[in-house]
């Protein structure tokens, strides 16, 4: 297996066992045959010819924490991440720490086999396993274009969202949040490289927010696929300014073409993010690449900020979800077709000409809608559900 350029094993347990398969199904093989397949295993893994020993010792000694690892539609990211792990090693991590019982990648050619083990797996050690879901869940025409085992993906996993601090996102006052907000910047670290603030935000910010301009603010990655710059074509004409939280490689170009008075923050963490957002009238999501949830929007919405993203993907989950706690009239503004700066031009505007009061209070219809869908304790109840009896 290259590291530098990794192939995902596919491990064929008819082949490593033979007659002996449904035997490892059923936990009924001898200690030399187990030895002979876990060397198999080590071999097709890429892993040395003694974690073949260890796997087996692994097999029949204390139990570790049980792994379900399912995989719905994405390039195996997580996957590949998890091959090349270092610390601690893959090896490691798979026979001291964790017992991967079933991973739909790498156990793909095993089949139906590979499927029982599942199963089995899954009632001994009901309530207790891990899952891991990594990838999406395609939910269109009832997830047909994600299956495994005859089954779609939908079917195999629950889907429960992120969940949002509302208790570090919320609503503050502008006085205390700018206080808080410069108070955090002043420690940052210096010099600290593209993944830290930029130096001197404290001053700049006080300097910035000395009055109470209409001010737009996106925060995320500053790479193309973001569509920061749709944001800054939707911005011609507005009379509001904008904060440019993040990193990424596409900065450059953005402070190229940011509109006038535009502020790049740098990257910014939640002690910065949470008393960021209470000093701003709108947050945009204008990605124009496919997000698996709208993060940024909810978060932006947990403090009081009416959000306005594209309309796709994860990110029209989250829309969808805050124009049911809108104004009927007033729901349009949740969202915006993909990629179109004039239709967000017409949003920014509507929602910065409505009066302070009525655009606090959409904000708070937006907090509302966050603490009835994403909010932690609501996450909470829909991951137990499954478990409280009626």
């Amino acid at each position: 297996m290259d590291a530098n350029n990794t192939t995902l094993p596919d491990i064929d347990f008819d082949t490593l066992l033979g007659p002996d398969a449904d035997a490892l199904v059923r936990g009924r093989i001898s200690r030399r045959r187990l030895l002979e397949f876990c060397a198999g295993v080590a071999a097709t893994m890429g892993l040395s010819s003694a974690a073949g020993v260890r796997m087996a010792e692994a097999a029949t000694g204390a139990e570790r924490a049980p792994v379900i690892w399912l995989h719905g539609q994405e390039c195996t990211g997580c996957t590949e991440t998890l091959l090349r792990s270092y610390h601690p090693t893959l090896e490691s991590l798979l026979l001291d720490v964790i017992s991967l019982d079933y991973h739909e990648t790498l156990c793909v050619g095993a089949g139906e086999q590979a499927l029982d083990y599942k199963h089995a797996m899954m009632a001994k050690h009901k309530g207790k396993y891990v899952l891991v879901t990594e990838g999406g869940t395609p939910m269109k025409d009832g997830g047909i274009y994600c299956k495994v085992g005859g089954k779609t993906h939908v079917e195999h996993v629950r889907e429960v969202p992120p969940g949002v601090d509302v208790e570090l996102f919320t609503p503050l006052p502008r006085d205390t949040a700018l206080a808080a907000l410069i108070s955090e910047s002043r420690d940052d670290q210096v010099n600290g490289g593209e993944r830290q603030p930029d130096a001197g935000n404290a001053a700049r910010f006080a300097t910035f927010f000395a009055d109470d301009a209409p001010t737009i603010l996106y925060f995320g990655k500053l790479i193309e696929n973001k569509g920061v710059q749709v944001l800054f074509e939707a911005m011609e004409g507005l009379d509001a300014r904008a904060v440019i939280v993040g990193f990424g490689d596409y900065r450059e170009t953005l402070e190229a073409r940011a509109p006038k008075g535009t502020l790049f923050t740098g990257a910014l963490e939640h002690r910065h993010l949470a008393h960021l957002l209470p000093l701003v009238d709108v947050a945009v999501v204008p990605s124009i690449f496919p997000e698996a949830f709208g993060m940024v929007a909810a978060e932006a919405a947990a403090a009081g900020v009416p959000p306005v993203v594209a309309d796709h993907s994860g990110l029209a989950e989250v829309a969808a979800g805050i124009a049911q706690e809108y104004p009927e009239q007033l729901r349009g503004l949740v969202s915006f077709p993909n990629g179109d700066a004039d239709a967000l031009r017409e949003r920014l505007r509507t929602l910065l000409e409505l009066p302070a009061a009525e655009r606090r209070a959409l904000g708070l219809d937006a907090r509302a809608a966050v603490e009835r869908n994403w909010g932690w304790p609501r996450v909470a109840e829909r991951l137990l559900e499954p478990f409280v009896p009626g």
